[in-house]
């Protein structure tokens, strides 16, 4: 009954203050790590990681002056790998240094940022671990497009590469800002204060290598076509990233992969004029192919350089996980994944929902002779209303066995988790009224976008509702 909303005090990088770190950092003895850090290192900067019990070896090195950078990694102190900090453009020199004396020089990580430099390390053998790109928000379209570009590459050659993007200010001034110090740390192999900090982190590290991808999609070539990026392909992309607009400079939008939906019908079941479409969200669309025939609908399974929709990802937590329990879910992800799109604009009647037309799945398509939503023709056509159109109930919830089951992904797992979107008939009356008399309230407790029913149909629907309900109160799932 309620749609998804990303709140503005959500779990991005940039909202998270440096709040301090574990005690046990301050009584430790022994360096808890060593940090590496090359270019420019304020007196504010390295006093941080002193008070956090870390050894900071640091050199001002020419980019070109490999010996420099050599002599500071060897004779480390402690017997962890250390982190790697470069601020500068050491691109050359690094490559050199790792493909010539590899063994001498193992890092657990190695971190570059800020648009001052030009390039990210690329000659990185698949031995090493971890490269981090820090950028602002603000930086230049070109730099971000590059680096995400050679951060990609570097997680294809290495398996493990990350760009963060953090808020304006946080690498660029003379010492970095809290929230790019307690980003090195977690990649330092120390956990932030900040649990949610750490949530996020954690899921920007581990989402791109969990199962959810669109390979099914495109696996059979006579479904698969090429197109030039269209207004509307971008449209859905700024839908997506509307939270955080600065991620669409990742891409050129030059072209993108579309599936046939309408040769797949042809193949799968002939004649069929409606598809079903379930996505990974248990969210449903049911669609007339012949009404949208003319506006060219397919869905789009690729952008540019990119092959899997699921990397193209946002990461958010409601407040609760259900309006009358007590309990939180754990961090969600919002990918896009593979997603409905038309060469030529529906008009307003005819338009979809974009969250229910996303993340779609080969296993989530089937056809139909008979229209799905006929199943709801015993209904008052102001009830239909509701269910399929105005509220969209239907997409998300049951009734009478027909309909969605929605939930959201675990941000760590790619699994589904609660809150689910249970059948109508699980609700009981005080939530159900709630739900419907008081919705702005519940919304804003859950962390949701409010959902309202028409004042003139609302009463008449609470009553369905009512008279749909088998229980005295909702099932726990």
């Amino acid at each position: 009954m309620l749609s998804l909303l990303r709140l503005s005090v959500l779990l991005s990088l940039f909202l998270w203050p440096c709040n301090g770190f574990a005690q046990s950092s301050a009584v430790t003895q022994a360096p808890l790590g060593t940090v590496v850090w090359i270019g420019h290192l304020s007196n504010q900067d390295r006093s941080r990681w002193e008070e956090e019990k870390f050894l900071v070896r640091h050199d001002e090195c020419a980019p070109s002056d490999v010996e420099c950078v050599s002599d500071l990694l060897m004779n480390i102190d402690t017997p962890d790998a250390p982190l790697l900090v470069l601020r500068g453009d050491y691109d050359q020199t690094l490559g050199q240094l790792l493909s010539r004396n590899r063994k001498d020089t193992p890092v657990s990580a190695i971190v570059t940022f800020g648009s001052e430099s030009a390039h990210i390390p690329a000659a990185i053998d698949p031995s090493a671990s971890k490269l981090v790109h820090l950028v602002e928000q603000t930086d230049p379209g070109a730099y971000i497009l590059e680096a995400r570009k050679r951060v990609s590459a570097a997680r294809s050659a290495t398996g493990d590469a990350t760009l963060v993007f953090l808020e304006n200010g946080q690498i660029t001034g003379p010492d970095i800002g809290d929230v790019a110090f307690e980003t090195l740390l977690y990649f330092a192999g120390y956990a932030p204060y900040s649990e949610q900090m750490l949530a996020l982190l954690t899921a920007q590290t581990v989402w791109p290598h969990l199962p959810p991808n669109n390979k099914k999609l495109l696996a059979d070539p006579a479904y698969i076509k090429q197109g030039t990026a269209l207004h509307n392909v971008k449209s859905m992309f700024r839908f997506h990233y509307r939270y955080e607009p600065w991620q669409l400079k990742q891409w050129e939008f030059k072209s993108y992969t579309a599936f046939d939906l309408y040769a797949y019908r042809d193949h799968m079941a002939p004649g069929a004029r409606y598809a079903i479409l379930k996505n990974r969200l248990g969210q449903v669309f049911f669609m007339d192919l012949d009404t949208y025939a003319p506006f060219g609908p397919e869905i789009v399974v690729g952008l540019d350089d990119q092959s899997n929709m699921y990397h193209f990802v946002w990461f958010y937590q409601t407040k609760l996980m259900y309006s009358w329990r007590d309990e939180v879910q754990n961090l969600s992800a919002q990918p896009l994944g593979p997603f409905l799109s038309f060469k030529t604009a529906p008009p307003p009647e005819l338009a979809v929902p974009p969250l229910m037309t996303s993340l779609l799945h080969l296993g989530g398509i089937s056809f139909s002779r008979e229209d799905p939503l006929s199943r709801l023709a015993p209904y008052p056509e102001p009830i239909r209303n509701v269910l399929k159109s105005e509220g969209k109930c239907i997409y998300c919830h049951q009734v009478d066995g027909f309909g969605g089951r929605a939930y959201h992904l675990d941000a760590l797992t790619a699994q589904g988790q609660g809150g689910f979107a249970l059948p109508l008939a699980e609700y009981s009356e005080d939530v159900m009224r709630e739900f419907l008399y008081n919705q702005e309230a519940v919304a804003k407790k859950v962390g949701l976008t409010p959902n309202p029913v028409h004042p003139d149909v609302v009463d008449e629907f609470f009553e369905l509702v009512k008279g749909l309900s088998t229980q005295a109160a909702p099932k726990a799932d």
